[in-house]
């Protein structure tokens, strides 16, 4: 879990790390970022702890980036929307902000948007902080939350 502002390379990171570290070994469902929650002078570990226990997640545009579904396949990022949204709002949004991904597939739970095989860790990252921004989904603060999320805690 970590926050950044405009530099992609921390979470870009943390994806090839951890989500994409080995294919063939399960491991966690994604990178999630969304907008960061107001940083009211805590300290790095009180700040992370709360930051993992936040109730307005399922009310926020979030993204996860997901690793590919195969070998021959590109990366994916899944563009959640809040609760009572449904996933298909967000492709007018985006084509008027001019935020495009190579495939873009609408299903029940989320927007995925479907990428080459190759496309850096860093352009995920930035495509889903433009895709939120688009969206309306940036805080007051600035800044953006990152998180990687264990086996079955993001919907499919």
């Amino acid at each position: 879990m970590g926050w950044f502002t405009t530099d992609p390379t921390e979470p870009g990171a943390a994806y090839e790390q951890q989500i994409l570290a080995d294919p063939s070994i399960p491991g966690p469902d994604g990178l999630e970022i969304v907008s960061a929650g107001p940083n009211l002078g805590l300290r790095p570990g009180l700040r992370r702890m709360k930051a993992g226990t936040r109730i307005d997640i399922p009310t926020l545009w979030r993204a996860v980036l997901r690793r590919p579904l195969n070998a021959q396949e590109g990366p994916i990022v899944s563009i959640l929307p809040p609760r009572g949204v449904t996933p298909s709002d967000a492709e007018p949004q985006l084509a008027a902000a001019d935020v495009h991904a190579p495939t873009m597939v609408a299903g029940p739970g989320a927007l995925d948007c479907l990428f080459s095989p190759g496309t850096s860790s860093a352009s995920l990252v930035e495509f889903s902080v433009a895709a939120l921004g688009a969206l309306g989904g940036r805080a007051n603060t600035g800044e953006w939350q990152w998180t990687v999320r264990g086996s079955g805690l993001l919907p499919s």
